[in-house]
This record gives structure tokens, C-alpha cells and sequence, in this order.
């Protein structure tokens, strides 16, 4: 069996003038699709996931079963009808959400478009402040590595890498494999593709996602609480050191071994008034 994998961080504690490593606060997943599928058929649906990905041969099935979980993300901003857009399609306008998916493709349709041209995959989080302005300047960092040719495939998701296997609600804990979904997805696009880049990101400023994952306390929230000081956090040195040590966590375990060499892990820094900020730069993490 697939275990329910505790996302536990280690998270600075606040100081002016050092911010080093500190106490733990929990951090946990959200599975927007199955809250009504019995825990059991989960369970068995992420144990199938891994045996395929341990023999190398993950199945269509499988690949569409993981995008699945997170078809639902939309919900999570109280956007429940806007439209999913296919891995290879690109963001939605400017200040729209982004969800991607496989779409209306068939897997020889899709497996086509995959060897069409080398691959870059992109993995963000959907949120509207950032999804058009960042995906635009992913491919600027294409060009200046030379892959200007590749074709991106824009894992577009709430959380961005920073997925997890537990979720909890009303203080209950529940298992939800959204982190084996997402490791399942690159499985199948590496085995099928010549992938060329992994771009992983996740964002500061309050992510909306990653609040979900636990009973709506964001990382802002998570950091007053800890401090005692509700006027840090939000945006600041503090939040972003946080979702580094998050999203190097999470690429570390949900992206495939064989990828990790190809892979740059990157915070996108949004600007600008509260909860009005909009992309800014990239900020690299090592």
C-alpha cells in the first residue's frame, strides 16, 4: 500500500536579524476529487499508481486518473465554472486562473503532441496573479537556454510542486494523493517524452491551494500564529523563506530521480498592493 505520507516542514522561526531553521508546523493536501469515493478505492487507485511507476510503464489510465485530482482546483477560488485548459495550451488570459489537463485527447493524440518536439514542463500553481506574466517569462528562460524549440507542458495546478498526500478538514486527517498524483504525472510524460527541463514553482504572497490544505490557514496565517506578531508573513522575507524550504521539499519528492538533474526549482515573487500583486520576478532556490 501507498502510505499516507505526513507533509511535515521545517519552518523558520522569526527573527529581524536571523532566520534560520525553527519549529515544525504541519503542512497537508487537499484531493478535490474523491470526497466522495470510498478511502479504500483511493487507496487502491495511488497503490496501482506506484507499481506502475516502479516497472516504468505507467499507463494511460493511470496518467489520466492523476490529472484528475486536480480537475477540481478551480474550486478551491470559488471559480467552479471556469474552463480547464490542456496541458500543451498554455495560460488562460491575464488575471484568470489556470487549470490544465488532458482535455479531449486521446492517448495517441496526446503521446503524439508529446514527440512533436522536446519538452519542457512547467509546473505552477493556477493562481491569476501569476499564471499568464510567469509562463511568459518561463519561456524568455527557455530562450536564453537555448530551448527556445521545446514545447512547454504547463502542469498548471493548485500548489504548484508544493502537492502533499494528507489533507485536513475540521481537524480530520484524510488521505489525499494529490503528491503521488503529481509524481505519477512526470512519470508518464518522462517515459514517453525527451524531456528536456522541469521549471518547479510555487509562489509567496498567501497561496491559495496550499491554505486549503489545511482547514484554510495559509502560510501567513501558520507564521502569526507561530510568532505571535500578525504583522509579518504576508509577502515578506519570512513567507518566502517558508516556501522555498516547501517547494524544494516537494520537488525533491514528487518529481521523478531521473529528473532532479534537469530540474530548476524557482519562487515566483508576486508585487504590488494586497491580494491585488501580480508577477514579478523569479527568484531561484538552491
Amino acid at each position: 500500500m501507498v502510505s499516507s505520507q505526513e507533509s511535515t516542514y521545517n519552518v523558520p522561526a522569526y527573527d529581524d536579524d536571523n532566520q534560520g531553521p525553527g519549529d515544525i508546523i504541519n503542512w497537508r493536501g487537499v484531493e478535490m476529487q474523491s470526497d466522495t469515493v470510498e478511502s479504500n478505492e483511493v487507496q487502491e487507485m495511488a497503490t496501482r499508481w506506484q507499481a506502475e511507476r516502479e516497472k516504468g510503464e505507467v499507463s494511460w489510465q493511470s496518467f489520466k486518473e492523476a490529472s484528475d485530482q486536480f480537475k477540481g482546483d478551480y474550486v478551491i477560488v470559488r471559480h467552479p465554472n471556469d474552463p480547464l485548459v490542456t496541458f500543451f495550451d498554455g495560460p488562460r488570459e491575464e488575471g484568470e486562473y489556470t487549470v490544465a489537463g488532458y482535455g479531449q485527447l486521446s492517448e495517441a493524440e496526446f503521446l503524439q503532441k508529446l514527440k512533436e518536439k522536446p519538452v519542457v514542463i512547467y509546473n505552477a500553481c493556477m493562481d491569476k496573479r501569476g499564471s499568464y506574466r510567469s509562463y511568459h517569462q518561463i519561456e524568455e528562460m527557455m530562450a536564453e537556454e537555448g530551448l527556445a524549440d521545446a514545447q512547454i507542458v504547463f502542469f498548471s495546478i493548485g500548489g504548484g510542486v508544493v502537492q502533499t498526500n494528507e489533507v485536513v478538514r475540521d481537524g480530520q486527517k484524510l488521505f489525499a494523493p494529490r503528491g503521488e498524483a503529481l509524481l505519477t504525472m512526470y512519470t508518464y510524460v518522462n517515459q514517453n517524452a525527451e524531456v528536456a527541463k522541469v521549471y518547479a514553482c510555487g509562489h509567496d504572497c498567501r497561496c491559495g491551494a496550499c491554505a486549503h490544505y489545511n482547514d484554510d490557514k495559509g502560510v501567513p496565517e501558520q507564521i502569526a500564529e507561530k510568532t505571535g506578531n500578525d504583522t509579518v508573513g504576508y509577502g515578506d522575507t519570512y513567507e518566502a523563506e517558508v516556501m522555498k524550504g516547501l517547494i524544494k521539499k516537494a520537488s525533491e519528492t514528487y518529481i521523478p530521480k531521473e529528473l532532479q538533474p534537469k530540474t530548476t526549482r524557482l519562487l515566483a515573487h508576486f508585487e504590488g498592493k494586497k491580494s491585488k500583486e501580480s508577477f514579478a520576478r523569479f527568484v531561484a532556490i538552491t
